[in-house]
């Protein structure tokens, strides 16, 4: 009896120890608890998945309440002669209401995610030589937008259970692929375990 006793404790104090390790790894942008509602809001803080020369990406796990979200923030950079119109600002990036998110996972399967609602880019324009050691004569254009995708539990145990090498996202300029390096693979799968 005791050594069962003494088994069991050895079990609960290693998942202890494990999710203290887990814990310690976790950083977050949001770690709140709503005073009206009481629900606990968490957003981990932004990982970088892919940086190009015109392109930054960023992804973050989300917690309301009982409700999961992988949100993903892009950034892209746009040079251009002309000073860009209100229109040009206005219509930079939008992602429709039910667009999709396909994530392309280790194992070679693929999970895919819809927006509930719309998000439109938010837009800045740098005038010629502004731009952090810019040299040219053009203005450029930094749009800049954060989607948060919801994820259903199939989906979290998915994205759980393997790491992400392509994600490719609906705008309303077309489809969009990003990939992530082998060595950024499980950054989604620490984020959520944030989160659980």
């Amino acid at each position: 009896m005791m050594k069962k006793f003494t088994t069991v404790t050895t079990a609960i104090s290693l998942l202890l120890v494990g999710a203290t390790a887990n814990a310690a790894k976790c950083k977050f942008e949001t770690d709140t608890t709503n005073a009206l509602t009481g629900e606990k809001v968490q957003w981990t803080k932004w990982e970088d998945f892919k940086l190009f020369n015109t392109q930054v990406g960023y992804l973050a796990a989300v917690a309301e309440g009982d409700n999961k979200y992988l949100a993903i923030q892009v950034v892209n950079y746009d040079s251009r002669p002309d000073r860009p119109t209100k229109e040009d600002l206005d219509t930079a990036v939008v992602i429709p209401a039910e667009s999709k998110l396909l994530l392309l996972l280790t194992d070679e399967s693929v999970v895919e995610l819809r927006t509930d609602q719309e998000f439109v880019a938010d837009s800045e324009i740098h005038a010629p030589g502004t731009w952090e050691n810019d040299m040219t004569k053009d203005f450029m254009m930094k749009t800049y937008t954060v989607v948060k995708y919801p994820l259903s539990p199939d989906a979290v145990a998915a994205l759980a259970a393997n790491g992400v090498k392509t994600l490719r996202q609906t705008t309303s300029e077309g489809d969009r692929d990003y990939e992530i390096s082998e060595k950024r693979a499980d950054t989604l799968q620490e984020a959520l375990a944030c989160v659980q």
